[in-house]
């Protein structure tokens, strides 16, 4: 860590700006509020949900969360926590797990998800925005069974 004080306290802005920056994500995500959710990424974005496809651009992104999302779930609650962020200048990295609450539209289906988060962010016009985003799920699982019995839905 630097001696210098002025970047040591960039750095610990930078980190919690990025922390706010997800906090707010899981918050629209579970207000479906997409244009919130869409704030969180940069125009040159990518995604990679796992089974839930890969997205190569802010539109693409945009598209699944707005069309593809919206009759899929009812209900979430996304828990982010344990981040562990790292600044390289105008560039970042963030780690976070996440566990979830939800329902399927489909059958009304309480389920539990939990996932890793492996973002990378940049810094543009002053502002950090999550440039590419690999979320790999641990489990997603019916309530009813959890993941001792039955780890993936799918």
């Amino acid at each position: 860590m630097s001696d210098n004080i002025e970047e040591r306290v960039r750095m610990l802005e930078d980190i919690e700006e990025i922390r706010q920056l997800k906090s707010r994500y899981v918050y629209s995500l579970d207000e479906r509020d997409w244009d919130g959710v869409l704030d969180f990424f940069a125009e040159d974005a990518k995604v990679d949900f796992g089974a839930f496809g890969k997205f190569e651009s802010k539109k693409e992104i945009g598209k699944f969360f707005k069309e593809t999302f919206p009759p899929v779930a009812t209900f979430t609650m996304h828990m982010t926590q344990d981040p562990i962020i790292k600044i390289d200048g105008d560039r970042a990295k963030g780690k976070w797990y996440m566990h979830e609450s939800m329902t399927f539209k489909e059958g009304n289906r309480a389920a539990w998800g939990a996932v890793k988060y492996e973002d990378e962010f940049v810094r543009r016009g002053g502002k950090w925005k999550c440039i590419h985003s690999l979320v790999q799920i641990i489990y997603l699982t019916p309530y009813k069974e959890g993941w001792a019995k039955k780890r993936m839905i799918f």
